[in-house]
């Protein structure tokens, strides 16, 4: 019984991190509220540790990966080639709240 535990957790393991790894690689970000949901309890520090090789950036509810901040900066540059205006709040996605697109968080 105890090896059908094992192999049970680790499979569910697995599971959670092959979705986590997915996700970002799809999406350039992770949520910590979406690995919690998953069962991960510490969500933040999971993410740190699961992506060590990666430069994500951290906020307060998400983890941004190179990718976004990559495509915010060539757009930036392009506006700012031609207007002296820009809102990225279009270009992120939904889950990025208005203000985690302030000065303080997002430095390029």
């Amino acid at each position: 019984m105890e090896i059908m535990v094992f192999m049970y957790e680790q499979y569910i393991s697995k599971s959670q991190s092959e979705w986590i790894d997915n996700f970002y690689k799809q999406n350039g970000y992770l949520e910590y509220d979406t690995s919690t949901r998953l069962g991960i309890s510490d969500s933040k520090n999971y993410i740190i540790r699961y992506f060590s090789q990666d430069e994500l950036t951290l906020l307060d509810t998400v983890a941004i990966g190179p990718s976004i901040i990559n495509q915010i900066g060539a757009n930036i540059e392009d506006v700012i080639a031609r207007n002296p205006f820009i809102d990225i709040y279009r270009l992120l996605p939904s889950v990025f709240a208005p203000f985690i697109v302030s000065d303080e968080y997002l430095k390029i």
